[in-house]
């Protein structure tokens, strides 16, 4: 019985856990990664919670929308220094625009 009910707490937690919901190209709602972030709108502090940014990483990010505006698609992050091939497939499902 004690069993059934951890599983029970286990699925409801779960099942209660927030998706981050996002209008994708040509405004089509699609449901994101759990712990999704937006490059176009993230502060410091939300993109230094992805692995491999630290606080001069974010800064870059921030500063390279700030001069070039907002991201156009996922993979021009790529052209902030410091954000390569490898570091940007670590990324890129937690990543939106």
């Amino acid at each position: 019985m004690k069993q059934l009910l951890a599983v029970l707490a286990v699925v409801l937690v779960w099942g209660l856990a927030p998706v981050t919901v996002y209008a994708g190209p040509q405004g089509a709602v699609q449901e994101a990664s759990f712990n999704s972030v937006s490059i176009n709108t993230a502060p410091a502090a939300a993109l230094e919670e992805l692995p491999g940014v630290g606080p001069a990483l974010a800064a870059r990010v921030i500063q390279y929308r700030q001069e070039h505006g907002p991201f156009k698609r996922v993979e021009e992050i790529k052209d902030v220094k410091g954000i390569g091939d490898v570091l940007f497939d670590k990324l890129k499902d937690r990543l939106t625009l």
